[in-house]
């Protein structure tokens, strides 16, 4: 059984990180269930969840202690999760998301809504330092170098979108011209100074949810961000 896991309490966030759950299952063809750490007596959480048809268990401890241990559970193949507050406002991603993120070693969601068919497209941003000869020139084989960029590292994608500068505001470029509904970054979990950059920047202001794909960081480099979108045909 495949499972993508549902992290909801009784604020107003349990709502879209339900609708949320349900569109990514609908992609990886899983089942949702939701997870809620009881700190207090509710049934707000077990209403919603049945709004939704959604099965859910109720745990008792420590809320982060409780997620990454309901998130390695075999079947869980990703969780969903709220983040506090709004795009560009001074907590857009609250304390338990980010320990999930920098934690779990499963893909996590982070916020609200997702539509069932999707699009996917890679979105590759060049910096002054990865720039390739031919950026100057497109018709010089920057077409040719896209295809083998997607055959090699992406080739479920259906095409790819080069841009220069910023990465993370490259990246929101993008999938604001999409009217993207998912984001999806690669990060090595690494929030110390220096690293993860391009993540932290995407989620403070990101108005769609994200897709955190946790990689080895011996592997990966501030300049390696590949941002994957998915949009509605």
């Amino acid at each position: 059984m495949r499972t993508v896991l549902a992290a909801i309490d009784a604020s107003p966030a349990a709502q879209p990180v339900l609708d949320t759950a349900l569109g990514m299952a609908s992609l990886t063809d899983a089942t949702v269930e939701a997870v809620h750490v009881r700190e207090m007596a509710t049934s707000t959480s077990q209403a919603i969840a049945s709004r939704r048809g959604v099965p859910i268990r109720e745990v008792e401890g420590d809320v982060e202690t409780c997620l990454l241990r309901e998130l390695n559970r075999d079947e869980v193949i990703l969780g969903v999760v709220g983040a506090r507050g709004t795009p560009t406002g001074r907590r857009p991603v609250g304390h338990t998301a980010l320990q999930l993120l920098r934690r779990t070693a499963k893909p996590l969601v982070v916020a609200p809504l997702l539509g069932g068919n999707a699009e996917l497209v890679a979105v590759h941003v060049f910096t002054t330092a990865t720039a390739p000869p031919m950026i100057d020139h497109p018709e010089w084989g920057l077409e040719a170098w896209g295809a083998e960029f997607l055959a090699r590292y992406c080739p479920e994608a259906s095409q790819i979108d080069l841009r220069t500068g910023p990465v993370g505001g490259r990246v929101l470029d993008a999938a604001a011209d999409a009217a993207a509904d998912l984001i999806v970054l690669s990060w090595s979990q690494d929030t110390s100074p220096g690293h993860a950059v391009v993540v932290q920047h995407v989620l403070e202001r990101s108005p769609v949810p994200i897709l955190l794909l946790p990689v080895d960081g011996r592997h990966a480099t501030e300049d390696d961000d590949v941002g994957v979108r998915r949009r509605p045909r």
